[in-house]
């Protein structure tokens, strides 16, 4: 009797667990928490860029800096989730999932690799190779393209021709980079959708702070006045001088594009261009170029012409002649 029993108590309990709703566990993925860093590498380098001055020799400004990179795991909440099936006896009816916060319990969910560079200041009193020149910084990490570096930037871009200067800079340690530098005139308008392949970054004329946007007006081209001074009584053969150029304003209408270049029998004069750009009405602009004369000069004094151009086309009127003395 008593084994009867026990048969009709499992049979029972049988029916209902045949009739309840499954159910079953698993973990899953919840909020996302946070991303933590696993691994950090870094590696020393430097930054090389045309320097806005108030000068006008180019200026390339060197930085120190620091490249790391960080490999990272985003983290995330883990759950519990319950899976409660539908009951079989009501067919209309769906599961459901239930969730259940696990503390302490972290899923690592995506792998990345992010970078950052972090400035380290001036790269002073460093060495570096460029364009097959060794040249080295000053205590503010510059290094000025003067007549002494050797660099010529201005003299490359004489050629009217010449958009852009690659320059290769090459460090014993850190190895070599490359800086291009650009002279874009005339600039289009800033509204004109034209422009978008004109780059502001390391162009020579916006380090020298010159506006040279084309005017969609008639600029000023008949008041202005033109002088010359030399940082010289006489130059002297195979020594540099410096030939400054200053151009008044005059008028009630900006120049644009203004650009003076220089004609003479001898080489070291002769291509060389003066850029002023927009000059406002009631302004003044300066620009100078250092020269150096042939070493075997010869002559009692040397003769130029400077002609001027600007957006609209030249400008005769405005032609300098230039008498420079010679020392004997």
């Amino acid at each position: 009797m008593l084994h009867l029993n026990f048969r009709i108590i499992w049979a029972l309990l049988a029916l209902v667990l045949l009739q309840a709703p499954l159910t079953a566990q698993e973990k899953c993925r919840g909020n996302f928490l946070r991303s933590e860093i696993r691994k950090t590498e870094t590696r020393e380098q430097y930054d090389c860029a045309l320097k806005p001055v108030n000068v006008f020799f180019p200026c390339l400004q060197f930085k120190r800096q620091t490249h790391f990179t960080y490999h990272e795991i985003r983290i995330y909440e883990t759950l519990e989730r319950t899976i409660v099936e539908g009951d079989s006896n009501a067919p209309k009816t769906t599961g459901s999932s239930q969730y259940r916060l696990l503390p302490g319990e972290f899923w690592e969910g995506e792998s990345s690799i992010r970078s950052e560079i972090k400035e380290g200041g001036p790269f002073a009193n460093e060495t570096f190779l460029i364009n097959g020149k060794t040249l080295q910084t000053d205590a503010e990490g510059n290094i000025i393209a003067d007549a002494q570096s050797g660099l010529e930037i201005l003299d490359y871009f004489d050629n009217l021709n010449t958009r852009q200067l690659d320059l290769e800079i090459e460090h014993v340690l850190l190895g070599t980079r490359k800086l291009t530098i650009y002279r874009t005139m005339p600039r289009r308008a800033k509204t004109d959708e034209k422009n978008l392949d004109e780059n502001t970054v390391n162009d020579l004329l916006v380090a020298f702070n010159l506006d040279f946007y084309q005017r969609l007006t008639e600029p000023e081209r008949q008041k202005l006045k033109v002088e010359y001074f030399l940082n010289t009584l006489e130059i002297e053969p195979g020594k540099p001088f410096t030939l400054i150029i200053k151009v008044s304003n005059q008028g009630s209408r900006d120049t644009s594009c203004l650009l003076g270049r220089l004609f003479s029998r001898e080489p070291s004069l002769t291509g060389k261009l003066f850029y002023f750009g927009a000059i406002p009405s009631g302004k003044t602009q300066l620009f100078s170029r250092t020269i150096l004369p042939d070493a075997g000069l010869k002559v009692d004094h040397c003769f130029a012409a400077l002609a001027f151009s600007d957006s609209w086309g030249e400008l005769p009127q405005h032609q300098l002649n230039l008498k420079i003395p010679v020392k004997k």
